[in-house]
């Protein structure tokens, strides 16, 4: 009997036909190698996603029909479904892989697929973005633009916000406020602005009333008037008054009417009820002056013409009122002796002046001694004296003792009246020239002198 081994490797699947030959006996032993066939895969691109996008499926296929399974690298996660496809979850922005794969069956008939990776790209996303500019009055306080900031899966991104920009205080028309959106790996950055506004507040005064009345000639006081902005109070006066800040000088009586007012600034409107006011009654205490015009005594010749100088009057507050004036007393020429003249005025608030005087002194009549009488003087004819009347206008209600009439325009002495005569004559002459003011002594003599 004839043995013999034959060996040989065919590829797989193929069929294997041994044909028995020979004489006698024989023995044959075979020994066949099946070789595995090599396979691929087919795998489509995955198109660029941005971080957020949904979940999306992806399929491949094995040229031997065997099922293809998947991993994945990167910014992604997958769900493989063992049927040749699978469920890409995007974990964060960046690129993901994912890699196709048929491990084969151990090389009895398939050898393993090469990989199949697919890489695509994960955009950042852009987060909703929300900034609200404000419209508010001004309160001293700090105002901000309301803002939110979210993600694309719902997530709170604020703390990536930043606003700050935004802040103001002070009243004004804020056209471009900044804010910034910082980002992340996932998320772009951003920036914007926005239109806020903080109008000026109004403000009223409280100003209480300065208290009771006051009078004329005190000192300055001061008023207090508050603006519940806290900015200083301006102060005018009108009528008998005057403000230097909120210190009021009285200059006379009547109604001071003091104004407080505040015109407001950068945060502030005017007051409200600028230009509030208190009256105050300024009382006026002060009397008038009376001043005499001329002397405060005089004389007037018996049975002249006494014609009053007058007085003038004024008051602090009412000015001049001489025309108010009352004269009291008359003055009677003939009848010899002192008369006192007054004079009274009141002002418009009743306030009594010093009463003025006057003393007028008529003078006694003149009398004429006798004829040939001289006391004293030298002998002679008569010498006749023509005296000036002042132009004053003659009254006859007295005459000399020779019969002419005392206040007439000449007054006529038959008396020798020499240079150094003395006596009633002489006394009686010089009263005349004295009350006619042609003679400049306070009393007469009694001496005819060279003035005389």
């Amino acid at each position: 009997m004839i043995c013999r081994m034959y060996s040989k490797r065919v590829p797989a699947g193929r069929a294997i036909v041994l044909t028995l030959l020979g004489l006698g006996v024989f023995c044959l032993f075979a020994q066949y190698a099946f070789a595995a066939t090599d396979q691929s895969i087919t795998f489509a691109a995955i198109a660029e996603k941005t971080y957020g996008d949904a979940d999306f499926d992806v399929s491949a296929t094995a040229d031997s029909g065997r099922i293809v399974s998947f991993i994945s690298s990167g910014d992604c996660s997958v769900t493989d479904h063992g049927d040749g496809s699978a469920t890409i979850h995007i974990t964060g922005a960046g690129s993901c892989t994912v890699t196709a794969q048929q491990a084969g069956d151990g090389g009895v008939t398939y050898n393993p697929a090469p990989d199949f990776p697919q890489t695509f790209t994960v955009d950042r996303a852009n987060a909703d973005i929300t900034v609200h500019g404000y419209t508010e009055t001004y309160t001293g306080t700090q105002w901000t633009a309301s803002s939110t900031a979210t993600g694309v899966l719902g997530e709170d991104l604020s703390g990536l916000l930043d606003v700050t920009l935004t802040n103001n205080t002070n009243a004004g028309d804020y056209g471009h406020d900044g804010w910034f959106f910082l980002g992340n790996t996932n998320y772009n950055s951003a920036g914007g602005s926005v239109h806020d506004v903080i109008a000026k507040a109004d403000q009223s005064i409280t100003f209480p009333g300065p208290g009771s009345p006051k009078n004329f000639g005190d000192p300055d006081f001061t008023v207090s008037a508050t603006a519940d902005s806290g900015l200083a109070v301006s102060y005018s006066a009108t009528g008998p008054c005057t403000a230097s800040g909120n210190t009021i000088h009285i200059t006379g009586a009547g109604i001071c009417t003091i104004a407080a007012s505040q015109a407001g600034d950068g945060n502030y409107n005017p007051a409200g009820n600028n230009g509030l006011s208190q009256p105050v009654n300024i009382i006026d205490t002060i009397p008038p002056v009376v001043t005499l015009s001329g002397s405060a005594s005089t004389t007037v010749a018996f049975g002249g013409t006494f014609t009053d100088p007058g007085a003038t009057a004024t008051d602090d507050t009412d000015g001049d009122i001489s025309a108010n004036i009352v004269v009291g007393g008359t003055v009677d020429t003939s009848v010899a002796g002192t008369y006192t003249l007054t004079y009274d005025v009141d002002d418009a608030a009743g306030n009594h002046a010093i009463q003025m005087t006057r003393d007028v002194v008529v003078l006694p009549a003149v009398s004429a001694a006798p004829a040939a009488g001289g006391g004293g003087g030298g002998g002679g004819g008569p010498v006749a004296v023509a005296l000036l009347n002042n132009g004053g206008t003659p009254n006859p209600s007295q005459t000399t003792g020779d019969g002419k009439v005392l206040g007439a325009s000449t007054y006529n002495f038959t008396t020798d009246l020499s240079v150094g005569s003395s006596g009633a004559d002489v006394t009686a002459l010089q009263q005349v020239l004295i009350a006619d003011g042609y003679l400049s002594i306070s009393a007469p003599t009694g001496v005819f002198g060279p003035l005389t």
